[in-house]
């Protein structure tokens, strides 16, 4: 039996638009609690420093699949890598995934996750500990 997963959009911008104008008038608690009811954190953006959230939703569990310029990558690149991986996937283990958004097919990604789903489903304490491990 396959599991179903969880997402939610919470927001996203490209250049000054903004979508889902509704989610930018939220509380923080109310987005933490977005991501804990999530099964996964979708974070593609051109450039990212560290990307806090990257840690909150691994904080409580949550698989994350992140672009190449997401300075957290390397939590996921740390645990290594499964061998063989979609075009644009470059890496992927229980915590999650990086991906080159320039190469990357979105319905190959989307098949890709599908076929994790029971995989991405499980694992949130291991995925809590490892954030624990990384940032002492």
């Amino acid at each position: 039996m396959s599991t179903k997963l969880k997402y939610k959009l919470i927001g996203a911008s490209i250049g000054d638009e903004y979508y889902n104008e509704q989610f930018k008038k939220e509380d923080h608690s109310t987005a933490l609690e977005y991501i804990r009811n999530s099964h996964f954190l979708c974070l593609l953006s051109e450039r990212e420093a560290m990307g806090a959230v990257v840690f909150e939703a691994l904080s409580n569990g949550v698989f994350v699949v992140l672009s190449k310029e997401i300075g957290a990558k390397r939590i996921v690149e740390k645990h290594g890598s499964e061998l063989e991986l979609p075009k644009g996937v470059l890496h992927y283990n229980f915590v999650g995934c990086v991906v080159d958004v320039d190469l990357l097919d979105p319905s190959s990604l989307n098949e890709f996750i599908l076929s994790k789903a029971d995989e991405i489903s499980k694992n949130r304490e291991t995925r809590s500990a490892v954030v624990r491990d990384y940032l002492v």
